[in-house]
């Protein structure tokens, strides 16, 4: 059998990051074959090599956005996908509980067997944590875009466009509800949160066949800063508290199959990664579909 295959985003988290990246890297040399990206989607080529070379598990050291460039070759494998979570806000990891330090984290996904969970296709990408078109996507775009990484640089970009955010147009159907909005976002959820205990989807579930629209509807923007900017600062300055919610006026909506309507073509990310604006959006959960060990 070969030995597991351990992928290494160098940027992740930043360069606060790179002393537990190192040790990571020395401690794990001996148990599986390291590879570290160098550009965009580069996730996806080495774990496409991985599935053809039978590698029976991969595990990513990285964020969200690693583990969604990851899973683009795994699913409905029978991979299974170990977890490190060393990006900023390591939304999946938190959610599913994995042990906090790298090489912890690097021990259990060695000893632990995996278990099926649900992912979202979204066009013709998928996703397994979270995603939105809105202030969401406007976010997650300046922050890719800029060198501060962890959580001094989502508060820097969340600030910055707080009272800058407008509500868009968006039409939501799910073959249950068919919903016309004007939202300041407009987020798919197949876990709970965005990261640092930032919950936007209160009762998503990996597992649970079920994928999660969550609405923040418009409101003036003063309103809208007292709303998201007090839930935002209760989630980071609380961490050992989970159930801050980003926003207490969410609508709700559960989906098997959904399609959204992005009128305005509001700024996309997909697992807190930008994506290309679509005025229409498809989104399919496919149950089982992806093995995490957690």
């Amino acid at each position: 059998m070969s030995k597991p295959w351990l992928i290494i985003n160098p940027i992740s988290g930043g360069s606060k990051k790179t002393k537990k990246r190192l040790q990571l890297i020395a401690y794990a040399a001996s148990y599986c074959e390291i590879h570290t990206t160098e550009k965009r989607n580069h996730a996806v080529e080495i774990a496409l090599k991985a599935v053809n070379n039978g590698v029976s598990k991969i595990i990513i050291a990285g964020g969200d956005g690693s583990i969604n460039e990851v899973i683009q070759a795994l699913i409905n494998t029978n991979i299974e996908l170990g977890i490190i979570p060393l990006g900023s806000g390591n939304g999946l990891a938190t959610d599913l509980k994995l042990p906090k330090k790298p090489i912890d984290a690097f021990i259990f996904a060695l000893e632990n067997d995996a278990k099926p969970v649900d992912t979202i296709l979204w066009n013709q990408r998928y996703m397994v944590n979270v995603s939105g078109m809105g202030f969401d996507g406007v976010v997650a775009q300046l922050f890719n875009e800029n060198k501060t990484r962890g959580i001094i640089g989502y508060t820097k970009h969340f600030l910055s466009q707080i009272l800058k955010t407008k509500p868009t147009a968006f039409r939501i159907e799910t073959g249950v509800d068919s919903i016309d909005v004007n939202a300041h976002l407009v987020s798919v959820a197949n876990s709970r949160q965005y990261g640092n205990h930032l919950i936007i989807s209160p009762s998503a579930k990996v597992n649970d066949g079920f994928g999660n629209i969550e609405i923040i509807p418009g409101t003036h923007p003063i309103n809208a800063l007292f709303k998201y900017g007090l839930q935002y600062l209760k989630a980071i300055t609380n961490k050992k508290q989970d159930e801050f919610y980003l926003h207490p006026d969410l609508i709700h909506l559960k989906f098997k199959k959904a399609t959204i309507y992005n009128y305005n073509l509001a700024v996309t990310h997909i697992d807190g990664e930008p994506q290309n604006q679509t005025l229409i959006n498809h989104i399919e959960l496919i149950t089982n579909s992806l093995k995490i060990i957690y």
